[in-house]
């Protein structure tokens, strides 16, 4: 199986492009944020964990978990992102490795999508590391539309990340988002061919050792 990784700063455009990829070369797409969502509902491995460490302190009266509050403190505690990680990150990272293509699909190709890869050094895990690159200014104004905060605020989230050009620096590929997504998607039509080449070649080589 291929396993093909994007990777970004928040803001960046990756959800959309993940979107257009999956659709592109027909394959399997996982979202590392998705199954720490999944990982934080009632009862769940990681909200467990999370409850034994932290108690009620960022839940809403029905249990659930207060995702505004939560990222608001991380945002002005960094020593509360290293607790919060350290209890999710494992189980993240074993259920990203556990999930098996789908037999909908066509090929064993499957897209991920991890914002903190770098952050969290599991490129290794990955045969191949796209980043998706945009200008700080651009997506700082695209996160606050999207969630509609001011500018510190924005600036604060930015700041736990890598920059956009350090991930576009340690990535194998890069796709420029700064512009018009018609520029975006003439980037993905070449990797996406790429992409397709290096199947065709790992599966005969696989077939050959066979």
């Amino acid at each position: 199986m291929l396993r093909v990784c994007l990777t970004g700063t928040i803001g960046s455009g990756k959800s959309r492009i993940l979107a257009a990829f999956g659709k592109m070369l027909n394959s399997q797409i996982v979202q590392a944020d998705q199954i720490a969502r999944e990982l934080m509902q009632i009862g769940a491995p990681g909200y467990v964990l999370f409850c034994e460490k932290f108690s009620d302190s960022y839940l809403l009266e029905n249990g659930s978990l207060d995702r505004q509050k939560l990222k608001k403190a991380i945002s002005d505690n960094p020593l509360l992102k290293e607790e919060v990680e350290e209890i999710l990150h494992p189980l993240i990272r074993q259920h990203l490795l556990d999930i098996k293509p789908s037999e909908e699909y066509l090929q064993e190709m499957m897209i991920y999508e991890v914002p903190l890869l770098f952050e969290v050094g599991w490129q290794s895990d990955f045969d191949v590391v796209i980043s998706v690159y945009v200008h700080y200014r651009q997506g700082r104004e695209r996160l606050m539309v999207r969630d509609s905060i001011d500018s510190h605020y924005a600036d604060d989230l930015l700041a736990l990340q890598m920059s956009s050009w350090q991930k576009a620096m340690m990535a194998d590929m890069v796709i420029d988002n700064s512009y018009c997504f018609t520029y975006t998607m003439s980037q993905l039509l070449q990797i996406a061919a790429y992409l397709d080449q290096l199947m065709i070649m790992k599966t005969r080589k696989s077939d050959e050792k066979s």
